[in-house]
């Protein structure tokens, strides 16, 4: 799985709870591995609690989260970065990519799942705008094709209501989350 050319749009919101804006593979709700980038001022997931956007490298293994949320110390600075998730080998070891570079390895029980990518938000009223452009996936022989299908899907809990964000459908691989398209 992986968003680049231009990528992931990242912008510092100045979150008051969490946001994260990523690309992942999906097998179940206990199994899924998950890259991009995240903003948390307060602590309420295993990813330490950061005022600005720093790279997110997150796993759930038999429904057992695992973080491994800032490489080196520095934040992403606010533009499009590319973001890559791959497990080329099948051997459920995941590896982790920003910008052309590896960042990290994390082991999985799964070797494949369904792709998706997403912008959370984990209060009312947090901004949830987000941009993925050049999305693709990657395939059994080893390649990396474009998405050749897109859909949207709000996910409305009752502690975070999204209604005030639309999906903006652009091409099969380029999408934003805006106040109204």
């Amino acid at each position: 799985m992986a968003v680049n050319g231009p990528g992931l749009d990242v912008t510092n919101y100045s979150s008051d709870c969490f946001l994260a804006q990523s690309v992942y593979v999906w097998q179940t709700s206990n199994n899924f591995a998950e890259a991009g980038w995240y903003e948390e001022d307060v602590d309420i997931t295993v990813c330490t609690g950061v005022s600005a956007p720093h790279f997110l490298a997150f796993v759930r293994v038999d429904g057992t989260p695992g973080c491994q949320s800032q490489v080196g110390s520095s934040s992403i600075s606010q533009a499009f970065h590319g973001f890559k998730l791959e497990n080329d080998n099948h051997n459920m070891s995941f590896t982790y990519w920003l910008d052309g570079n590896v960042q990290v390895t994390q082991d999985t029980n799964f070797t494949q799942g369904e792709v998706f990518a997403a912008a959370e938000r984990h209060v009312d009223g947090d901004h949830l705008g987000a941009e993925f452009d050049g999305l693709k996936w990657l395939g059994a022989a080893g390649t990396w094709n474009d998405w050749d299908q897109l859909t949207g899907h709000k996910d409305s809990v009752s502690w975070d209501n999204v209604s005030d964000f639309d999906f903006c459908k652009r091409s099969n691989k380029h999408f934003e989350i805006r106040a109204s398209c």
